[in-house]
């Protein structure tokens, strides 16, 4: 695949229908090692996430979600400036913190 596709120039859209042909071609046994270690990764993302979420960081995480209770009612074409404050605490020294003006849309922070 790649060594026909490097003497073309290719948009990723091609690409990825490229790919995806390719991949409906393959066998049940091509395919095998493959799904496995998707699964293993999804096995291990599952277990590592059960372990953040009963740890400090998550429960921090979710005090300060539940602190802008606005996050899920904006519509996706609003946008809603509000000043946040981000402090980062090394072991050896005070917390440095700084206020910042972000912008709400379609819930993601940017």
């Amino acid at each position: 695949m790649r060594e026909g596709s490097k003497s073309r120039c290719l948009t990723f859209t091609e690409i990825a229908k490229l790919v995806g042909e390719n991949w409906k071609n393959l066998s049940h046994a091509e395919k095998e090692p493959f799904e496995t270690q998707s699964r293993t990764a999804k096995d291990k993302y599952n277990q590592d996430l059960a372990v953040y979420k009963k740890g400090p960081e998550y429960k921090k995480y979710m005090v300060l979600r539940r602190s802008i209770p606005h996050i899920r009612k904006v519509p996706s074409a609003t946008l809603v400036p509000w000043p946040l404050t981000f402090c980062q605490a090394p072991s050896t020294a005070s917390p440095s913190c700084v206020t910042t003006s972000r912008v709400l849309t379609a819930g993601c922070l940017r």
